[in-house]
Parts: C-alpha cells; sequence; structure tokens
C-alpha cells in the first residue's frame, strides 16, 4: 500500500507522514490519529529508501509501542518487518545521550 493511499490531504495524520523533517515530535490527545500517521511516515520513509535500523518510531507507552509494531507488519511496505519500534522511556535509557537531531527536534502539534 502506498503511504498516502486513502489519506486525506488535510488530516493532521497527513502532515505527520508527509512532514519532510528528519525527526518531528507529535503532541496530541489520544485518538487524534498520532499513531496512524507515524505508521504512514514510516512507509512513506521506506519507500524512499530510508534503511530500517535509521528508522525509530517512538510512542508514549508500551502497549503503543506494541500495537504499532504489530501494525507495521500489516502496511505491506518491504522493511517494515524490520522496524524496531520502542516507548519513550525504553528509548531514553538505551541511549541516554541520543544524537542531535534527536535532541533538537521541533515539536508538532496538528491543528484540529
Amino acid at each position: 500500500m502506498p503511504w498516502d493511499d486513502d489519506l486525506d490531504r488535510n488530516a493532521p495524520a497527513y502532515r505527520i507522514a508527509a512532514d519532510l523533517s528528519e525527526s518531528i515530535r507529535v503532541v496530541a490527545g489520544p485518538g487524534t490519529g498520532k499513531s496512524f500517521g507515524l505508521k504512514r511516515r514510516v512507509a512513506r520513509l521506506l519507500e524512499a529508501g530510508v534503511a530500517p535500523a535509521r528508522i525509530l518510531p517512538v510512542t508514549f507507552t508500551n502497549v503503543a509501542a506494541e500495537d504499532l509494531q504489530r501494525e507495521m507488519l500489516r502496511v505491506g511496505v518491504p522493511g517494515c518487518e524490520d522496524i524496531r519500534g520502542s516507548n519513550a522511556s525504553r528509548a531514553w535509557h538505551e541511549n541516554p545521550r541520543p544524537p542531535k537531531c534527536a535532541r533538537s527536534h521541533r515539536p508538532y502539534r496538528p491543528s484540529a
């Protein structure tokens, strides 16, 4: 499935997926499409030829990370099976001094 298949170009999920920044942080409440947008963003990056090892989707909870991992397997874009998501706490403990791009990312707040 192409990353933008059936995505409304005015929806927050599309803006999350289409953002060309190296890294983004999405700040939004439950049910706003954060995980859906993140899944589509990963698909876009893979379709563009980014190596799976260079992609680290991070969520807030273990449950969300596990759900994202499961959903990525259903996307069908080559490389999705190699994506390893994490939650924010685990990602920080594994690498408390992240690269500059991870420290300097800007928050992305989808407008309603």
